[in-house]
């Protein structure tokens, strides 16, 4: 089973030696489950972190087009 999930925050602490935006930041991902007897037996988390990074300003933007 596949999930694609996202959660909506403000950041308001340090992170990664960042000092607190207060901007409203999200966060989006997939997670993946493998179902076994009716139940979740193994999951993997795939968080967006680079997008994450960029709206908190420790990443710049990334213009995939540069050479």
């Amino acid at each position: 089973v596949i999930a694609q999930w996202s959660a909506t925050g403000i950041h308001e602490k340090s992170f990664l030696g960042e000092q607190a935006t207060h901007k409203k930041v999200k966060l989006k991902g997939i997670s993946i489950y493998q179902i076994k007897d009716g139940k979740i037996f193994k999951d993997w988390v795939e968080p967006d972190n680079l997008d994450f990074l960029t709206q908190l300003g420790i990443l710049g933007p990334i213009d995939f087009a540069e050479g």
